[in-house]
């Protein structure tokens, strides 16, 4: 039996910490690393690899887009139905074909990433060292 989210000790990053400014690259020090930005396509490149290796990133996803709809305005929550449908019903090859993939549809669910929301700090270190590594 899989943990629950809540029982994996996950915590929901502030928005600053995981999402790039505006899309904007800057030179950055030594040491420092580049900001995780669901929207750029390396992010989930990076993900997919992550994901490759261990599917408990997805289930943790998928548990955090059934609570988010649980919790929702009724006037919102479009993305996380598609979420929810997608992470349903692909099967692991096309859901991470698809995460990768350029098209209008991907990119727009992007900006709504669940997987971002649940990511352990090892995690996104690991995303990190995978992004840096393709720039």
């Amino acid at each position: 039996m899989r943990p629950t989210a809540s029982e994996q000790n996950t915590t929901v990053p502030a928005r600053d910490e995981v999402f790039a400014s505006e899309g904007q690259r800057e030179e950055r020090p030594a040491g420092s690393f580049l900001p995780l930005d669901p929207e750029d396509p390396l992010f989930h490149e990076g993900l997919v690899a992550l994901l490759e290796d261990s599917l408990s990133l997805f289930w943790r996803a998928r548990d955090r887009v059934l609570e988010k709809l649980e919790h929702r305005d009724p006037n919102n929550g479009h993305d996380d139905w598609e979420w929810r449908k997608i992470l349903d019903t692909y099967p692991l090859p096309r859901l991470l074909q698809f995460m990768a993939s350029d098209s209008p549809r991907a990119v727009r669910l992007r900006r709504s990433s669940p997987f971002v929301e649940v990511m352990s700090e090892e995690e996104r270190a690991k995303l990190r060292e995978l992004v840096e590594r393709v720039h």
